[in-house]
C-alpha cells in the first residue's frame, strides 16, 4: 500500500510554511515594527517640550476610542512581534539544515557586516528589552513608585516618570545598551526588507542600501538622547 500523500497547506498557514512566504511575512511585520519604532521615538521627543506636552499626548492617546485604540494597537504589534520571531526561527533552522556542517576553523562567513552576523543576538536583546520596557513604562512593575504619580490635571505624569526613571544610572545604561542593539538590528534588517520585497534593485539600490543605516542612526540618536539628557542634567524636575 502506498504512503498517503501530504496535503499541501493553503492560505496563511501555507504561506508561513514556505521559505519565500516566511521571508515575506518577516519583511512585512518588520516594516510595521520599524514604523512603530520611528514613530515612538519621534513622539517621545516631546520630553523636551515639558510635562504638559508629553502628558497631554499620553493622556489623549490612552483614551482614544475609549482606550480601544491603544489596546488594539498593542495587540496588533504583539502579533507582529510573534510572527516576526516565528519566521526568523523558521528561516534560521532551515538555513542550518541546508548547511549541516559548520565552517572550518578560521574560515570566514560570507556576510558583509557585524550587524548581519549578530542579527539573532541583537534580536534576543531587543525582545528582552521590549519585555522590560513594557513592565517599566506600561505595567508599572519596574519602579512602581514612579509609575503611579499624577500631574496637576490628574493625569498620569509620564514626563516625571521618564525623568525620574532615567536619573537611575543602571536604568539609563540598560536603555542605552538595548538601543545600540536595536540600531545594529535596524541597520541590516531594513536593507534586507527592501531586498525581500524586490525593491532593492536597479539604479535605486545604492540609495535604498543607505536607508537602513540612516533609520538606525536616526532612532539611535533620538532614543539615546533621553537618558543622556537626564543624566547630564539637561532635563530635570
Amino acid at each position: 500500500m502506498s504512503a498517503p500523500k501530504k496535503t499541501a497547506k493553503r492560505g496563511l498557514a501555507g504561506l508561513m510554511d514556505s521559505t519565500i512566504g516566511a521571508k515575506i511575512l518577516m519583511a512585512l511585520t518588520g516594516f510595521v515594527l520599524v514604523g512603530f519604532v520611528v514613530q515612538h521615538m519621534v513622539m517621545n521627543l516631546q520630553l523636551y517640550a515639558g510635562p504638559e506636552a508629553l502628558n497631554s499626548y499620553a493622556h489623549n492617546l490612552k483614551h482614544m476610542m475609549g482606550g480601544g485604540f491603544v489596546w488594539g494597537g498593542r495587540a496588533f504589534l504583539l502579533a507582529c512581534i510573534a510572527i516576526h520571531i516565528q519566521m526568523a526561527m523558521k528561516l534560521t533552522n532551515r538555513n542550518r539544515d541546508a548547511r549541516p556542517q559548520r565552517y572550518a576553523a578560521g574560515q570566514r562567513t560570507q556576510v558583509t557586516s557585524y550587524a548581519a552576523q549578530f542579527m539573532a543576538l541583537t534580536g534576543v536583546v531587543i525582545l528582552l528589552f521590549v519585555i522590560y520596557h513594557l513592565l517599566h513604562f506600561t505595567g508599572g512593575v519596574v519602579q512602581p513608585d514612579n509609575f503611579h504619580v499624577l500631574d496637576a490635571e490628574g493625569r498620569h505624569d509620564v514626563w516625571r516618570m521618564v525623568v525620574t526613571s532615567f536619573k537611575d544610572p543602571a536604568t539609563s545604561i540598560a536603555y542605552i545598551v538595548a538601543n545600540i542593539a536595536l540600531a545594529f538590528h535596524l541597520s541590516h534588517s531594513v536593507t534586507s526588507m527592501f531586498a525581500t520585497l524586490g525593491l532593492q534593485s536597479g539604479r535605486y539600490r545604492p540609495i535604498l542600501a543607505k536607508v537602513g543605516p540612516a533609520i538606525a542612526a536616526f532612532v539611535l540618536l533620538g532614543n539615546l538622547s533621553f537618558p543622556i539628557s537626564v543624566l547630564a542634567g539637561l532635563v530635570h524636575i
